[in-house]
Protein backbone atom coordinates (compact mmCIF):
# COMPACT_ATOMS: atom_id res chain seq x y z
CA UNK A 1 0.00 0.00 0.00
CA UNK A 2 1.66 3.22 -0.87
CA UNK A 3 1.84 6.27 1.31
CA UNK A 4 -1.08 8.67 -0.79
CA UNK A 5 -3.60 5.24 0.17
CA UNK A 6 -1.81 5.65 4.04
CA UNK A 7 -3.07 9.39 4.54
CA UNK A 8 -6.23 8.29 2.37
CA UNK A 9 -7.26 6.20 4.77
CA UNK A 10 -6.36 7.93 7.72
CA UNK A 11 -8.13 10.77 6.66
CA UNK A 12 -11.76 8.93 6.31
CA UNK A 13 -11.15 7.14 9.70
CA UNK A 14 -10.54 10.74 11.30
CA UNK A 15 -13.75 12.31 9.38
CA UNK A 16 -15.80 9.13 10.72
CA UNK A 17 -14.60 9.82 14.35
CA UNK A 18 -15.28 13.61 13.72
CA UNK A 19 -18.69 12.64 12.68
CA UNK A 20 -19.68 10.07 15.06
CA UNK A 21 -18.76 12.63 17.75
CA UNK A 22 -20.80 15.19 15.81
CA UNK A 23 -23.72 12.74 16.09
CA UNK A 24 -23.21 11.65 19.66
CA UNK A 25 -23.37 15.74 20.67
CA UNK A 26 -26.23 16.64 18.72
CA UNK A 27 -28.17 13.52 19.63
CA UNK A 28 -27.73 14.30 23.62
CA UNK A 29 -29.28 17.95 23.45
CA UNK A 30 -30.66 19.33 27.07
CA UNK A 31 -34.26 18.10 27.44
CA UNK A 32 -36.14 20.94 29.85
CA UNK A 33 -39.07 19.77 31.86
CA UNK A 34 -41.57 21.90 33.47
CA UNK A 35 -43.20 20.70 36.24
CA UNK A 36 -46.91 21.74 36.98
CA UNK A 37 -47.11 19.82 40.23
CA UNK A 38 -44.82 18.30 42.61
CA UNK A 39 -44.32 14.09 42.27
CA UNK A 40 -44.74 14.55 38.05
CA UNK A 41 -41.57 13.83 37.12
CA UNK A 42 -41.66 10.58 36.41
CA UNK A 43 -44.62 11.18 33.65
CA UNK A 44 -42.79 13.74 32.34
CA UNK A 45 -39.37 12.66 30.88
CA UNK A 46 -37.56 9.61 29.74
CA UNK A 47 -35.57 6.96 32.50
CA UNK A 48 -32.73 7.02 30.06
CA UNK A 49 -32.54 11.02 30.07
CA UNK A 50 -28.84 11.84 29.78
CA UNK A 51 -28.94 15.76 29.80
CA UNK A 52 -31.97 17.34 31.75
CA UNK A 53 -33.16 20.65 33.09
CA UNK A 54 -36.05 20.77 35.27
CA UNK A 55 -37.81 23.82 35.69
CA UNK A 56 -40.29 23.47 39.15
CA UNK A 57 -41.16 21.99 42.50
CA UNK A 58 -39.65 18.54 43.00
CA UNK A 59 -40.58 16.52 46.19
CA UNK A 60 -39.57 13.46 47.58
CA UNK A 61 -40.53 11.14 44.69
CA UNK A 62 -38.99 13.55 42.11
CA UNK A 63 -35.72 13.29 43.93
CA UNK A 64 -36.30 9.83 43.97
CA UNK A 65 -36.81 9.52 40.68
CA UNK A 66 -33.87 11.45 39.56
CA UNK A 67 -31.56 9.35 41.84
CA UNK A 68 -32.68 6.57 39.80
CA UNK A 69 -31.81 8.23 36.82
CA UNK A 70 -28.34 9.50 37.86
CA UNK A 71 -27.19 5.18 38.63
CA UNK A 72 -28.51 4.22 41.54
CA UNK A 73 -31.62 2.81 43.17
CA UNK A 74 -33.26 2.94 47.26
CA UNK A 75 -31.40 -0.02 47.92
CA UNK A 76 -27.80 1.05 47.03
CA UNK A 77 -27.91 -0.82 43.75
CA UNK A 78 -26.73 0.18 40.43
CA UNK A 79 -29.52 1.17 37.69
CA UNK A 80 -29.30 1.84 34.41
CA UNK A 81 -30.18 5.09 34.35
CA UNK A 82 -27.50 7.55 32.21
CA UNK A 83 -28.29 10.75 33.64
CA UNK A 84 -25.09 12.22 33.72
CA UNK A 85 -25.52 16.58 33.64
CA UNK A 86 -28.39 18.18 35.95
CA UNK A 87 -29.24 21.70 36.34
CA UNK A 88 -31.57 22.16 38.85
CA UNK A 89 -30.89 25.94 38.80
CA UNK A 90 -34.32 27.00 38.47
CA UNK A 91 -36.04 23.94 40.67
CA UNK A 92 -37.30 24.25 44.02
CA UNK A 93 -36.82 21.44 46.44
CA UNK A 94 -40.34 20.40 48.50
CA UNK A 95 -40.60 17.95 51.49
CA UNK A 96 -42.03 14.36 51.13
CA UNK A 97 -41.93 11.22 53.25
CA UNK A 98 -40.74 9.08 50.37
CA UNK A 99 -37.64 6.46 50.75
CA UNK A 100 -35.23 7.08 48.29
CA UNK A 101 -32.62 4.73 50.56
CA UNK A 102 -32.86 1.87 52.63
CA UNK A 103 -29.28 0.97 54.82
CA UNK A 104 -28.91 -1.72 56.75
CA UNK A 105 -25.92 -4.64 57.57
CA UNK A 106 -22.54 -2.60 57.13
CA UNK A 107 -23.91 1.12 57.73
CA UNK A 108 -25.04 0.91 61.41
CA UNK A 109 -26.18 4.19 60.86
CA UNK A 110 -26.54 6.66 64.01
CA UNK A 111 -26.06 3.18 65.73
CA UNK A 112 -29.12 1.02 63.98
CA UNK A 113 -28.64 -1.14 62.20
CA UNK A 114 -31.18 -0.66 59.44
CA UNK A 115 -32.54 2.86 58.96
CA UNK A 116 -35.20 4.14 55.85
CA UNK A 117 -33.76 7.55 54.52
CA UNK A 118 -36.82 9.63 53.28
CA UNK A 119 -36.96 13.35 51.66
CA UNK A 120 -38.63 15.38 55.03
CA UNK A 121 -36.58 18.73 54.31
CA UNK A 122 -37.43 21.48 52.33
CA UNK A 123 -34.87 23.56 50.29
CA UNK A 124 -32.34 20.22 51.34
CA UNK A 125 -30.33 17.87 49.40
CA UNK A 126 -31.12 15.56 52.56
CA UNK A 127 -28.35 12.46 53.83
CA UNK A 128 -27.37 10.14 51.16
CA UNK A 129 -29.89 11.55 48.62
CA UNK A 130 -27.37 11.09 45.78
CA UNK A 131 -25.11 8.60 47.01
CA UNK A 132 -23.32 5.97 44.95
CA UNK A 133 -24.96 7.74 41.60
CA UNK A 134 -22.14 7.37 39.35
CA UNK A 135 -23.86 8.00 36.00
CA UNK A 136 -23.70 11.75 37.67
CA UNK A 137 -20.84 13.41 35.62
CA UNK A 138 -22.00 17.48 36.31
CA UNK A 139 -24.58 19.13 38.62
CA UNK A 140 -25.94 22.70 38.94
CA UNK A 141 -27.64 23.36 42.64
CA UNK A 142 -31.13 25.10 42.73
CA UNK A 143 -30.73 29.15 43.50
CA UNK A 144 -33.19 28.41 46.27
CA UNK A 145 -31.28 25.33 48.02
CA UNK A 146 -30.51 26.34 51.67
CA UNK A 147 -28.71 23.20 52.76
CA UNK A 148 -26.76 19.89 51.64
CA UNK A 149 -26.89 17.04 54.50
CA UNK A 150 -24.17 14.91 55.07
CA UNK A 151 -22.81 12.09 52.58
CA UNK A 152 -25.29 13.79 49.82
CA UNK A 153 -23.40 13.36 46.85
CA UNK A 154 -20.67 10.74 48.80
CA UNK A 155 -18.62 8.42 46.13
CA UNK A 156 -20.11 9.70 43.11
CA UNK A 157 -17.46 8.34 41.58
CA UNK A 158 -17.79 9.68 37.29
CA UNK A 159 -18.76 13.02 38.98
CA UNK A 160 -16.47 15.84 37.68
CA UNK A 161 -18.48 19.46 38.19
CA UNK A 162 -20.12 21.39 40.88
CA UNK A 163 -21.85 24.27 40.49
CA UNK A 164 -24.02 26.42 43.16
CA UNK A 165 -26.48 28.75 42.14
CA UNK A 166 -26.80 30.62 45.11
CA UNK A 167 -24.90 33.03 47.51
CA UNK A 168 -24.89 31.23 50.66
CA UNK A 169 -25.44 27.72 51.65
CA UNK A 170 -25.28 25.61 54.56
CA UNK A 171 -22.96 22.04 53.82
CA UNK A 172 -22.31 18.62 56.68
CA UNK A 173 -19.74 16.45 56.51
CA UNK A 174 -18.60 14.63 53.83
CA UNK A 175 -20.75 16.25 51.78
CA UNK A 176 -18.36 14.97 48.01
CA UNK A 177 -16.23 12.63 49.62
CA UNK A 178 -15.08 9.60 47.34
CA UNK A 179 -15.79 11.47 44.51
CA UNK A 180 -12.68 10.61 42.85
CA UNK A 181 -13.52 12.69 39.51
CA UNK A 182 -14.63 15.45 41.03
CA UNK A 183 -11.92 18.15 39.26
CA UNK A 184 -14.70 21.78 39.57
CA UNK A 185 -16.27 23.05 42.31
CA UNK A 186 -18.02 26.42 42.14
CA UNK A 187 -18.64 27.37 45.54
CA UNK A 188 -21.58 30.00 46.90
CA UNK A 189 -19.54 33.50 47.05
CA UNK A 190 -20.78 34.08 51.06
CA UNK A 191 -19.91 30.24 52.05
CA UNK A 192 -18.81 30.84 55.39
CA UNK A 193 -17.84 26.99 56.62
CA UNK A 194 -16.00 23.87 54.11
CA UNK A 195 -16.99 21.40 57.10
CA UNK A 196 -15.10 17.84 57.70
CA UNK A 197 -14.51 15.44 54.75
CA UNK A 198 -15.96 17.94 52.51
CA UNK A 199 -13.60 16.75 49.66
CA UNK A 200 -11.95 14.10 51.47
CA UNK A 201 -10.70 11.41 48.68
CA UNK A 202 -11.09 13.76 46.03
CA UNK A 203 -8.09 12.37 43.95
CA UNK A 204 -8.99 14.69 40.67
CA UNK A 205 -9.44 17.90 42.30
CA UNK A 206 -6.40 19.42 41.55
CA UNK A 207 -7.60 23.76 42.54
CA UNK A 208 -10.48 25.27 43.92
CA UNK A 209 -11.04 29.35 44.59
CA UNK A 210 -12.01 29.37 48.26
CA UNK A 211 -14.93 32.39 48.56
CA UNK A 212 -13.30 35.29 50.73
CA UNK A 213 -16.25 35.14 52.88
CA UNK A 214 -14.94 31.95 53.88
CA UNK A 215 -14.15 31.85 58.54
CA UNK A 216 -13.58 27.91 58.78
CA UNK A 217 -12.04 24.69 57.06
CA UNK A 218 -13.18 21.76 58.78
CA UNK A 219 -11.25 18.30 59.83
CA UNK A 220 -10.03 16.16 56.55
CA UNK A 221 -11.83 18.69 53.98
CA UNK A 222 -9.49 18.25 51.67
CA UNK A 223 -7.11 15.45 52.30
CA UNK A 224 -6.02 12.73 50.26
CA UNK A 225 -6.81 15.72 47.33
CA UNK A 226 -4.69 16.24 44.58
CA UNK A 227 -4.70 20.08 44.76
CA UNK A 228 -1.09 21.78 43.66
CA UNK A 229 -2.24 25.17 44.67
CA UNK A 230 -4.90 26.96 47.33
CA UNK A 231 -5.41 30.58 48.27
CA UNK A 232 -6.92 30.25 51.57
CA UNK A 233 -8.42 34.26 52.52
CA UNK A 234 -7.77 36.00 55.48
CA UNK A 235 -11.18 35.62 57.27
CA UNK A 236 -10.41 32.19 57.91
CA UNK A 237 -9.61 31.91 61.69
CA UNK A 238 -9.85 27.94 62.22
CA UNK A 239 -8.59 25.28 59.88
CA UNK A 240 -9.41 21.80 61.32
CA UNK A 241 -6.82 18.89 62.09
CA UNK A 242 -5.86 16.83 59.01
CA UNK A 243 -7.77 19.33 56.83
CA UNK A 244 -5.01 19.11 54.47
CA UNK A 245 -3.57 15.71 55.19
CA UNK A 246 -1.73 13.50 51.97
CA UNK A 247 -2.24 16.07 49.39
CA UNK A 248 0.89 15.14 47.69
CA UNK A 249 0.91 17.84 45.03
CA UNK A 250 0.87 20.53 47.31
CA UNK A 251 3.49 22.83 46.47
CA UNK A 252 2.67 25.77 48.48
CA UNK A 253 0.54 27.58 50.80
CA UNK A 254 0.38 30.85 52.33
CA UNK A 255 -1.87 30.73 55.83
CA UNK A 256 -4.12 33.56 56.85
CA UNK A 257 -2.47 35.83 59.32
CA UNK A 258 -4.93 35.48 61.74
CA UNK A 259 -4.94 31.64 62.07
CA UNK A 260 -3.81 30.68 66.22
CA UNK A 261 -3.19 27.60 65.54
CA UNK A 262 -2.04 24.62 63.51
CA UNK A 263 -3.75 21.63 64.05
CA UNK A 264 -2.34 18.30 64.18
CA UNK A 265 -1.60 16.21 61.00
CA UNK A 266 -3.05 19.25 58.92
CA UNK A 267 -0.48 18.98 56.64
CA UNK A 268 0.78 15.71 57.09
CA UNK A 269 2.37 13.72 54.06
CA UNK A 270 2.44 16.84 52.02
CA UNK A 271 5.42 15.40 50.13
CA UNK A 272 6.30 18.37 47.82
CA UNK A 273 5.24 20.88 49.70
CA UNK A 274 8.43 23.23 49.37
CA UNK A 275 7.16 26.47 51.18
CA UNK A 276 4.57 27.44 53.80
CA UNK A 277 4.14 31.36 55.08
CA UNK A 278 3.21 30.59 58.84
CA UNK A 279 0.70 33.31 60.15
CA UNK A 280 2.31 36.44 62.31
CA UNK A 281 -0.06 35.32 65.14
CA UNK A 282 0.53 31.61 65.64
CA UNK A 283 0.86 30.26 68.79
CA UNK A 284 0.89 26.61 68.44
CA UNK A 285 1.76 23.98 65.89
CA UNK A 286 0.04 20.33 66.68
CA UNK A 287 0.93 17.32 66.48
CA UNK A 288 2.29 15.65 63.53
CA UNK A 289 1.30 19.15 61.48
CA UNK A 290 4.47 18.27 59.18
CA UNK A 291 5.98 15.45 59.55
CA UNK A 292 6.97 13.57 56.16
CA UNK A 293 6.45 16.86 54.23
CA UNK A 294 9.63 15.75 52.82
CA UNK A 295 9.98 18.92 50.06
CA UNK A 296 9.91 21.50 53.21
CA UNK A 297 13.52 23.24 53.33
CA UNK A 298 12.56 26.20 54.87
CA UNK A 299 10.30 27.33 57.65
CA UNK A 300 10.42 30.95 59.56
CA UNK A 301 8.47 30.81 62.76
CA UNK A 302 6.28 33.53 64.05
CA UNK A 303 7.66 35.67 67.40
CA UNK A 304 4.11 34.40 68.54
CA UNK A 305 4.74 31.13 68.77
CA UNK A 306 4.94 28.96 72.01
CA UNK A 307 4.21 25.23 71.54
CA UNK A 308 5.39 22.94 68.96
CA UNK A 309 3.40 19.48 69.13
CA UNK A 310 4.34 15.82 69.04
CA UNK A 311 5.77 15.08 65.65
CA UNK A 312 5.33 18.51 64.13
CA UNK A 313 8.27 18.17 61.79
CA UNK A 314 8.98 14.23 61.87
CA UNK A 315 11.29 13.20 58.90
CA UNK A 316 11.87 16.67 57.49
CA UNK A 317 14.41 18.19 55.73
CA UNK A 318 14.76 21.64 56.78
CA UNK A 319 18.17 23.46 56.80
CA UNK A 320 18.18 24.91 60.15
CA UNK A 321 15.56 24.93 62.59
CA UNK A 322 15.90 28.87 64.08
CA UNK A 323 13.25 28.98 67.28
CA UNK A 324 11.42 32.08 67.79
CA UNK A 325 12.29 34.13 71.47
CA UNK A 326 8.91 33.42 72.88
CA UNK A 327 8.82 29.28 72.21
CA UNK A 328 8.26 27.69 75.97
CA UNK A 329 7.09 23.89 74.62
CA UNK A 330 9.12 21.02 72.36
CA UNK A 331 7.08 18.34 72.16
CA UNK A 332 8.35 14.32 71.91
CA UNK A 333 9.38 13.59 68.18
CA UNK A 334 9.04 16.92 67.21
CA UNK A 335 12.00 17.52 64.64
CA UNK A 336 12.98 13.41 65.31
CA UNK A 337 14.75 12.21 61.94
CA UNK A 338 15.68 15.69 60.20
CA UNK A 339 18.36 16.59 58.18
CA UNK A 340 19.31 19.91 59.59
CA UNK A 341 22.63 20.88 60.68
CA UNK A 342 21.97 23.76 62.91
CA UNK A 343 19.36 23.95 65.55
CA UNK A 344 19.23 27.74 68.00
CA UNK A 345 17.11 27.30 71.66
CA UNK A 346 15.42 30.23 72.92
CA UNK A 347 16.20 30.95 76.68
CA UNK A 348 12.59 31.05 76.77
CA UNK A 349 12.31 27.16 76.65
CA UNK A 350 11.05 25.07 79.79
CA UNK A 351 10.58 21.86 78.45
CA UNK A 352 11.89 19.66 75.35
CA UNK A 353 10.50 16.21 74.80
CA UNK A 354 11.45 12.41 74.42
CA UNK A 355 13.97 11.99 71.09
CA UNK A 356 12.64 15.97 70.21
CA UNK A 357 15.60 16.24 68.11
CA UNK A 358 16.37 12.46 67.88
CA UNK A 359 17.99 10.73 65.18
CA UNK A 360 19.14 14.06 63.48
CA UNK A 361 22.49 12.52 62.78
CA UNK A 362 23.56 15.80 60.78
CA UNK A 363 23.41 18.02 63.45
CA UNK A 364 26.29 19.72 63.91
CA UNK A 365 26.10 23.15 65.61
CA UNK A 366 23.66 23.63 68.77
CA UNK A 367 22.93 27.55 69.98
CA UNK A 368 21.92 27.56 72.91
CA UNK A 369 21.06 31.19 75.13
CA UNK A 370 20.49 30.65 78.90
CA UNK A 371 22.69 31.98 81.59
CA UNK A 372 21.06 30.24 84.11
CA UNK A 373 21.62 26.83 82.78
CA UNK A 374 17.99 25.18 82.36
CA UNK A 375 17.37 21.49 83.86
CA UNK A 376 16.16 19.47 80.81
CA UNK A 377 16.35 15.83 79.91
CA UNK A 378 19.08 16.79 76.74
CA UNK A 379 20.25 12.83 76.57
CA UNK A 380 16.39 11.80 75.86
CA UNK A 381 15.96 15.08 73.82
CA UNK A 382 18.85 14.10 71.42
CA UNK A 383 18.21 10.28 71.59
CA UNK A 384 20.86 8.99 68.73
CA UNK A 385 22.53 12.14 67.50
CA UNK A 386 26.44 11.41 67.34
CA UNK A 387 27.86 13.69 69.63
CA UNK A 388 31.28 13.60 68.79
CA UNK A 389 30.31 15.35 65.69
CA UNK A 390 27.90 17.99 67.60
CA UNK A 391 28.87 20.89 69.47
CA UNK A 392 27.09 22.77 72.09
CA UNK A 393 27.97 26.82 71.61
CA UNK A 394 27.23 28.21 75.15
CA UNK A 395 27.45 32.43 76.42
CA UNK A 396 30.29 33.55 77.18
CA UNK A 397 31.86 32.79 80.21
CA UNK A 398 29.60 29.37 80.73
CA UNK A 399 31.56 26.56 79.79
CA UNK A 400 32.34 25.80 82.77
CA UNK A 401 29.34 25.24 83.96
CA UNK A 402 27.67 23.56 81.30
CA UNK A 403 30.49 21.08 81.03
CA UNK A 404 29.56 20.61 84.66
CA UNK A 405 25.84 19.82 84.47
CA UNK A 406 24.69 16.28 84.64
CA UNK A 407 22.31 17.18 81.73
CA UNK A 408 24.29 19.23 79.61
CA UNK A 409 27.59 17.45 79.54
CA UNK A 410 26.06 14.64 76.99
CA UNK A 411 27.52 17.05 74.67
CA UNK A 412 31.30 16.40 74.02
CA UNK A 413 32.38 19.51 72.38
CA UNK A 414 31.35 22.99 74.50
CA UNK A 415 32.61 26.04 73.47
CA UNK A 416 31.56 29.45 73.86
CA UNK A 417 30.07 31.91 71.53
CA UNK A 418 28.81 35.71 71.44
CA UNK A 419 25.30 35.20 72.35
CA UNK A 420 24.48 38.45 70.89
CA UNK A 421 25.88 38.27 67.47
CA UNK A 422 25.20 34.60 66.65
CA UNK A 423 24.71 35.43 62.99
CA UNK A 424 28.46 36.65 62.47
CA UNK A 425 29.44 32.71 62.54
CA UNK A 426 31.56 32.27 59.70
CA UNK A 427 31.20 28.35 58.07
CA UNK A 428 33.84 27.12 55.97
CA UNK A 429 33.96 27.61 51.85
CA UNK A 430 35.09 24.49 50.83
CA UNK A 431 31.87 23.61 49.50
CA UNK A 432 31.14 19.86 48.99
CA UNK A 433 28.25 17.03 49.12
CA UNK A 434 27.00 16.50 52.65
CA UNK A 435 23.85 14.38 52.46
CA UNK A 436 21.72 13.03 49.96
CA UNK A 437 17.80 12.52 50.23
CA UNK A 438 14.70 11.37 48.60
CA UNK A 439 11.26 13.38 47.97
CA UNK A 440 10.63 11.58 51.37
CA UNK A 441 13.27 12.67 53.58
CA UNK A 442 14.47 8.63 53.18
CA UNK A 443 18.56 8.96 52.92
CA UNK A 444 20.14 7.90 50.21
CA UNK A 445 23.63 6.65 49.85
CA UNK A 446 23.87 6.89 45.94
CA UNK A 447 22.42 9.13 43.50
CA UNK A 448 19.20 7.31 42.98
CA UNK A 449 16.75 7.68 39.53
CA UNK A 450 14.13 10.53 40.16
CA UNK A 451 14.53 13.44 42.17
CA UNK A 452 17.49 14.06 44.83
CA UNK A 453 17.78 16.62 47.48
CA UNK A 454 21.30 17.37 48.05
CA UNK A 455 22.72 19.07 50.51
CA UNK A 456 26.12 20.79 50.84
CA UNK A 457 28.84 21.58 53.38
CA UNK A 458 27.88 25.41 53.00
CA UNK A 459 24.51 24.57 54.31
CA UNK A 460 23.11 24.81 50.62
CA UNK A 461 20.55 22.39 49.25
CA UNK A 462 20.23 21.61 45.70
CA UNK A 463 17.11 19.44 44.11
CA UNK A 464 18.66 17.26 41.77
CA UNK A 465 16.73 14.96 39.16
CA UNK A 466 18.90 11.74 38.40
CA UNK A 467 17.90 9.86 34.56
Amino acid sequence: MDSFTLKKSFIWVMLLLLCGMTLKAANNPQVVVKLDKPGSLISKVSFYTTNLKVIGSLDGKDMYYLRKMAGCDNDGRPTKGELATLDLSEANILTGNYIYLSMSGEFYFNGLQSVNLVHDEKDAICQFEFSNCNALKKIILPSSLKSIRRYAFQDCTNLQSVEFSSDSIEMENSVFSGCTRLYDVKFPKKLVKIPASTFSGCTNLRSCEIPSALKEIGVAAFADCALNKITIPSTVTKIGAAAFENCDKLLSIELPSGLLEIESETFKGCKFLGKIVLPSQLVKIGDWAFSQCGCLLHVEFPNTLQEIGDGAFYNNCLLQVDLPPNLVRIDDYAFESGTFRELKLPKSLTYIGRSAFGSCEELSSVYVFWNQIPNLDVAYAFDEVPMEQCTLYVPKGKVAQYKSSSNWSYFKNIVEFDATGIDKVVTSTDVKEVSRYSVNGQRLSAPTKGLNIVKYSDGSVKKVAIQ
